[in-house]
């Protein structure tokens, strides 16, 4: 539908949350729960469905980060990606099997040997995956610095990111993509038109032969030409009334559909940039259009339609950059032109 799963939104910016808590900079909140809870499994003196909800993250923020061992209490010896080989758990999985608990940190594990963490009796496999990683382990060095967490999905200054992390949750969930959204939300035009844009794409907008279907007309036959049955694309681009204004633009729409609007080429005299909100600014004038002659009775007048499209984009061109907004302006001498 192009719109962003709410709860997978929330959840990225919980993961927000306890990047911060492992990299507290100058947050209070940060050091308040560092001094109350065991960083490496999130259990302590801190409750409640808000905590709770961050704590069930901590296996996905495992996944989507990686330690630098300082003095190893709050990274996680099984759970945390913290040695160049990987994550113990996938890396060494039979010796994982008989870990007494996977929620141990590094600190522990170096501090009492990892022998008196696993199960007394060890299988062959196991017995070899030890020998394995023991000598890995005599490298390490703990010192007094905190453990520090860095991710490929972070920003400057290390600030974890929700926008990569949320594609990535989709990509590995199986959601299928969205083909519209980029051109839909990803634009510089007004909320409302971008709203309208979403409808537009899905052929939801109360164009006639969708109102028929709800019964709310008796005939889909377009007011503006009285040529055709009144559809999406017929509003915005076969009916002569658009056909005359995309030819004007030296617009070839010629197989175009709503349903693909972001295919929709712009203006070969025009800058490429907000190209999206060129196309959306025409459509969006094109059904004012229809809808003034059908509820005020004003019939179509090219000249009034070049005028309210220089209108709008000098409006809204103050939502841009003021860098950007002298392509209103090139904008603004086309329509002119007219």
């Amino acid at each position: 539908m192009g719109i962003k799963d709410i709860t997978a939104e929330n959840k990225c910016l919980l993961l927000k949350l306890l990047h911060r808590l492992h990299n507290p900079s100058d947050s209070a909140w940060a050091r308040w729960v560092r001094e109350r809870v065991d960083l490496a499994t999130l259990t302590g003196d801190v409750a409640g469905p808000h905590w709770r909800d961050l704590a069930e993250l901590l296996p996905l923020y495992h996944v989507v980060t990686s330690c630098v061992v300082g003095g190893g209490a709050s990274t996680c010896f099984w759970e945390d990606r913290w040695l160049d080989c990987g994550r113990l758990k996938e890396v060494f999985p039979l010796l994982h099997s008989h870990a007494i608990s996977s929620e141990v940190s590094v600190a522990c594990v170096l501090r009492d040997g990892v022998r008196a963490h696993l199960m007394p009796r060890l299988t062959a496999g196991a017995r070899e995956e030890l020998a394995k990683l023991s000598p890995l382990l005599d490298d390490v060095l703990l010192s007094e610095e905190d453990d520090r967490r860095t991710s490929p999905l972070s920003g400057p200054e290390n600030v974890l990111r929700a926008g990569p992390i949320y594609k990535m949750l989709m990509k590995t969930t199986g959601a299928p993509l969205c083909a519209f959204s980029t051109f839909v939300w990803q634009n510089r035009a007004p909320p409302r038109i971008q709203f309208f844009a979403w409808l537009l794409v899905q052929e939801k907008i109360q164009c006639k032969t969708n109102l028929l279907l709800k019964n709310i007309v008796d005939d889909a036959r377009c007011e503006l030409c009285n040529q055709g049955d009144e559809t999406c694309d017929h509003i915005i681009f076969t009916c002569p009334a658009a056909a005359d204004v995309w030819s004007a633009l030296g617009v070839n729409t010629g197989g175009c559909s709503v349903a693909r609007l972001w295919t929709v080429p712009c203006p070969a005299t025009l800058p490429a940039k907000h190209s999206s909100v060129y196309i959306l600014l025409v459509c969006w004038q094109l059904w004012k259009q229809r809808n003034n002659l059908v509820f005020n009775g004003v019939p179509p007048s090219i000249s009034r339609f070049w005028s309210v499209c220089k209108e709008d984009a000098q409006l809204w061109c103050q939502r841009w950059p003021v860098a950007d907004r002298v392509l209103a302006d090139v904008w603004c001498s086309t329509f002119s032109s007219m």
